[in-house]
């Protein structure tokens, strides 16, 4: 844009100096003046939307280098029988209200981090979990799935 700008002056300025030493009349003829600058205009609006393309591009190539990443941390869990889970906290759960450390997790168990709206949440001891937590935890399969029945709502049971 830069560039755009410095061309655009340039031509102002070549365009000023054809006009006659000392004369009176006007610096510029206002449609040359008029098209130097629909002309730059356009070509800073070209400009603007190549760059959002070169920007969307870019997000897209960090989506597909993530999406590979975690496809290869998913196989290397997996040759182990390891996983990496979310659990979130719902309305019901037994783990409301409930500190980490109350939770007593398995010694295979690793939480990574508390999801709770747009901030991740350092693991804690005395974290309390809360309705809408998501808790990002890694782990064996077996205790991942003993974990998993923790966080299901609490069934009541219906008289007849």
């Amino acid at each position: 844009m830069e560039q755009v700008h410095g061309e655009l002056g340039y031509q102002i300025a070549t365009l000023c100096a054809r006009r006659p030493p000392f004369s009176h009349e006007s610096t510029l003829p206002s449609d040359q003046l008029d098209r130097l600058l629909s002309q730059a205009g356009e070509r800073i609006q070209q400009l603007k939307r190549t760059l959002l393309g070169v920007d969307s591009r870019i997000r897209e190539l960090k989506q597909e280098t993530i999406h590979h990443e975690l496809l290869i941390l998913q196989r290397d869990l997996s040759l182990r029988t390891a996983a990496i889970e979310r659990f979130p906290v719902v309305q019901g759960s037994p783990v409301v209200g409930k500190t980490l450390a109350e939770m007593a997790l398995p010694l295979s168990i690793r939480l990574v981090t508390v999801l709770r709206g747009p901030f991740l949440v350092p693991p804690d001891d005395a974290l309390i979990l809360r309705v809408n937590d998501v808790l990002v935890i890694i782990g064996l399969q077996g205790d991942l799935a003993k974990v998993a029945s923790s966080f299901a709502p609490a069934r009541h049971a219906q008289s007849s």
